[in-house]
């Protein structure tokens, strides 16, 4: 996926069911990760379940080695994307789990908060 490109997926299923993500309160989580294992099982338990574009995984490889900005789903408030980002960072920064499981996750968290990314 190249960056300044949009996702055009069915994101209709996720509007009913917005994901509500943990909140990031120590900054040494985005800088660290510190994840924990039982959270790791939870989170790719989810990421398993959900019907998500895997485009999305993809998409988080991406921004974890280019960078880049993220652009907001318009179904979802700025505290939503703002908590959903934050959350991403502190997985995208952890040093578990796996690779794999990771930019299943971190997809999955992208998915319920944007639509793509930019420069």
């Amino acid at each position: 996926m190249s960056k300044n490109e949009t996702l055009q997926d069915d994101t209709s299923a996720f509007v009913a069911v917005m994901i509500t993500f943990p909140k990031v309160t120590d900054p040494m989580d985005l800088i660290m990760g510190a994840l924990t294992k039982a959270e790791i099982a939870e989170w790719k338990q989810k990421a398993e379940e959900a019907n998500y574009d895997r485009k999305f995984a993809t998409m988080a490889s991406d921004i974890f080695f280019e960078g880049g900005a993220l652009i907001p789903r318009d179904d979802i408030t700025e505290e939503q994307f703002r908590g959903g980002v934050a959350y991403l960072k502190k997985w995208l920064s952890s040093f578990d789990p796996k690779h794999e499981t990771k930019t299943l996750v971190a997809g999955f968290i992208l998915s319920q908060i944007a639509t793509g990314f930019k420069d």
